[in-house]
């Protein structure tokens, strides 16, 4: 099952087991829930088209980490590279990031602390669907000299990208935020200086499984697919998947994504379907 966060400022990502078309939020340090939609009909395309596009947010950027947050690398190095990623696994990847793209109107970045070139290389081997998207988001390697920080080694990459992505946005007002993904807390932790560097801007963050199989991420993303729009319009700051996920509907939509992104092509922003 997943992983919790337990103190009061964080929201828990907690799947409504009771109806397997809605996916509800509830906030630990209040007594509120909302929901967000999830498939209804494995025939349509209207949850991707309407619900998620009207929760677009006007100027957000999300850090997203790699290794085992989109690569099961640990997997891979006990099983010395040999691993085949099935279709259903490749398309939930290629869902969430093309949300992600869409969402952030291309605003993604991987920081990853692997060495350079690790992520293309591992996309290349392991996803290789995924390739086109991986150039359409930018690619951050942490420098080497940065590693032996720790649990701060990511704070120096986050502060430059978020600083060169802060420094474009137009001043005509209009909320700005800024969302950490990962499944470390160093994958998370520049959050501390970001949001002192940009008071006025939300910093989320999103923690994941720690040490997680193939199946955990792939149940992990597509739940984060069907959540996205809800964490990016909700005012808490700090996330987390929940244990009451249900993971045979997680599965179920998993399976859904994929006839949806692979048997039937990547869906674009105008709505049309490409093959």
């Amino acid at each position: 099952m997943f992983s919790t966060i337990t103190p009061s400022t964080t929201t828990i990502l907690d799947k409504d087991t009771s109806s397997p078309t809605n996916s509800c939020h509830s906030t630990a340090a209040a007594s509120s829930s909302y929901c967000c939609s999830t498939p209804t009909s494995s025939d349509s395309l209207e949850y991707y088209y309407n619900d998620v596009r009207r929760q677009e947010v006007e100027q957000c950027m999300v850090i997203l980490d790699w290794d085992d947050t989109i690569v099961p690398t640990k997997v891979l190095i006990d099983q010395g590279g040999k691993l085949t990623l099935s279709n259903v696994y490749t398309s939930v990847v290629e869902a969430f990031l093309t949300l992600l793209l869409q969402l952030t109107k291309g605003n993604v970045c991987v920081l990853s602390s692997s060495t350079e070139g690790w992520v293309r290389e591992s996309c290349a081997l392991y996803l290789p669907r995924v390739l086109p998207l991986l150039d359409e988001v930018q690619v951050v390697h942490v420098p080497k000299r940065h590693l032996a920080r720790g649990l701060k080694q990511k704070e120096a990459s986050a502060v430059r990208v978020v600083s060169q992505w802060y420094s474009q946005l137009p001043r005509s007002g209009g909320s700005s935020q800024v969302l950490f993904i990962g499944n470390q807390a160093g994958d998370i932790s520049p959050s501390g200086i970001i949001r002192s560097l940009l008071p006025n801007t939300y910093v989320k963050t999103c923690l994941l499984k720690t040490s997680p199989s193939v199946q955990d991420i792939q149940r992990q993303l597509t739940y984060l697919y069907y959540s996205l729009g809800s964490i990016l319009s909700e005012e808490s700051l700090a996330f987390s998947v929940a244990e009451a996920s249900s993971e045979i509907m997680l599965d179920l939509y998993a399976t859904d994504l994929d006839r949806r992104f692979y048997t039937t092509g990547r869906p674009y922003n105008d709505g049309k379907v490409s093959h």
